[in-house]
């Protein structure tokens, strides 16, 4: 036979053990983010006196490029007036997101409530692209607006870093990648794709953990340039600013890489898992129904062989 598929228990539990073991790598990579998190928080804690001096800093680097006439502004989500603004600020925010577009206002009102309370608890710091807005943490993580600032620097200042900002969402392509991986039945030897559908969907089954971390390059370019941006910022205060700056915009930057490696990986990985349970599931079809082909020509071969027998008469 010229096409051999998986049987349906061979598919259903290659793909739920390829997902496994991408889940399972997704969650290892995450692990040491806990303590990338404490050693920023350390480093934060360590220069909070320089608060100060680094927010001065950041909005006359902001001035000197322009950006703040283009309406970009600075909110400490830790005063009560930023806390307020900062609320109206998520809402227009998430409404003029394109991905959000058509969920409804619960979720919103979720999404809404969740970064509120990420910001007021010092546990991460943004920028806005939509609304143009450095949301800090306070003094709890006061060097990482060098980065944010640098995001600003890149959406307003910069024709590539730009387009590598709306080219961010890219990344969600790991997710069609991933299923077409791990659902796509593999050829068995020799076997060609047919249609031009059938090569493209077999070309990102081949390449899938590659195309998965490719889909991440504009967000991991886009975060190194933003951190450059930031620590060239940090120079202007102090050298052990710039110092300080400079580890704690690595250790987030491995943060970032560590998700694109870990989605690479693990549809990689799932990939293989998915394809040597189907593909050995196909050779043991194959096998049986050459078997079974190779049995039937046989008694065929036989049949004919009894069906051209001349019988001879004795008789005179």
């Amino acid at each position: 036979p010229s096409k051999v598929t998986p049987s349906i228990l061979s598919t259903l539990g290659g793909v739920a053990l390829g997902s496994v073991a991408r889940t399972g790598i997704n969650s290892v990579s995450k692990m040491p983010n806990k303590h990338i998190m404490n050693r920023i928080k350390g480093l934060c804690e360590e220069n909070k006196d320089s608060f100060e001096q680094v927010t001065s800093a950041v909005q006359n680097a902001l001035k000197d490029k322009g950006v703040l006439e283009k309406g970009v502004k600075i909110i400490d989500a830790t005063t009560e007036a930023g806390a307020r603004e900062m609320e109206q600020v998520i809402k227009e925010e998430l409404s003029r997101n394109r991905l959000l577009k058509g969920t409804p206002n619960v979720s919103k009102d979720l999404v809404s409530s969740l970064m509120t309370s990420m910001f007021q608890s010092g546990e991460n710091a943004a920028y806005l692209p939509h609304t143009k807005t450095v949301v800090l943490s306070g003094d709890k993580l006061g060097l990482t607006v060098f980065h944010e600032a640098g995001h600003a620097l890149n959406a307003n200042a910069s024709r590539i870093g730009k387009a590598l900002q709306a080219c961010r969402g890219a990344s969600l392509l790991s997710i069609p990648i991933g299923l077409i991986a791990v659902w796509k039945r593999p050829k068995m030897e020799g076997e060609e794709p047919k249609t031009p559908v059938d090569k493209a969907t077999t070309f990102v089954k081949k390449h899938a953990g590659k195309l998965a971390f490719a889909s991440f390059l504009p967000m991991l370019i886009e975060e190194g340039m933003a951190s450059i941006k930031g620590c060239k910022i940090a120079k202007t205060v102090s050298p052990e600013i710039f110092k300080a700056t400079c580890k704690v915009n690595a250790l987030a930057y491995l943060t970032y890489l560590g998700i694109a490696l870990a989605s690479g990986i693990g549809i990689a990985v799932a990939r293989n898992i998915r394809d040597k349970i189907a593909i050995n599931s196909m050779k043991k079809k194959q096998a049986q129904a050459q078997e079974q082909f190779a049995r039937v020509q046989a008694q065929q071969i036989k049949q004919n062989y009894n069906n051209l027998r001349i019988p001879y008469n004795y008789g005179i």
